[in-house]
């Protein structure tokens, strides 16, 4: 699986929201492991 951000590097981790692949630098950007769309206040 790749990371859904950076299709070029291979995914470490998934979103604990949505299941998207991240990889090591998007995994390590929150706690829990979610991917920016899953960050986004929904309105």
């Amino acid at each position: 699986m790749k990371c859904f951000n950076h299709v070029d590097r291979e995914a470490v981790a998934t979103c604990q929201s949505c299941g998207k692949g991240l990889c090591r630098e998007c995994a390590s950007k929150y706690r829990p492991c979610l991917c920016v769309m899953s960050m986004t206040p929904k309105q």
